[in-house]
């Protein structure tokens, strides 16, 4: 249990990674979702109303 407890800054490093790393995945995902769907220019076209 005492190894754990001075293993707390890998835990809080790791965990910091992973987040990083999740926030570079989102950014990318948001930016080519945005590029399909050419949102924020005049190309976009919403599907009309059924």
């Amino acid at each position: 249990m005492s190894a754990f407890v001075f293993d707390l800054g890998a835990t809080f490093q790791l965990t910091g990674l992973l987040l990083a790393f999740a926030g570079m995945v989102k950014d990318i995902v948001v930016y080519l979702w945005t590029h399909v769907a050419n949102l924020g220019n005049d190309r976009h076209d919403p599907i009309p109303p059924a």
